[in-house]
């Protein structure tokens, strides 16, 4: 007697994905609250002016390289920067 074959069962099927809107809000606020400009956060972070710039914005989907990198800059961890997502 054969058995099936187990079931697939992956993380992606039980993590929602983060929405873009409240996670680009949420690192506008966190930015303001620490008084940074975006060139002061995007010289922290390692990153190009206009990359944070469209981050914010919404007009870009980050990599998560890029987040860990705004999530240190700002003192806050990745996972800090998705639950408001």
């Amino acid at each position: 007697m054969l058995l099936p074959p187990p079931k697939k069962v992956g993380m992606r099927r039980n993590m929602r994905k983060p929405n873009k809107k409240l996670l680009c809000n949420h690192i506008r606020l966190l930015r303001s609250k620490r008084h940074l400009t975006i060139d002061e956060l995007a010289t922290i972070a390692g990153m190009d002016k206009g990359s944070l710039s469209k981050l914010e914005r919404g007009l870009t989907s980050p990599r998560f390289s890029t987040l860990q990198r705004v999530a240190d800059a700002l003192g806050v961890r990745v996972t800090n920067l998705l639950d408001a997502a």
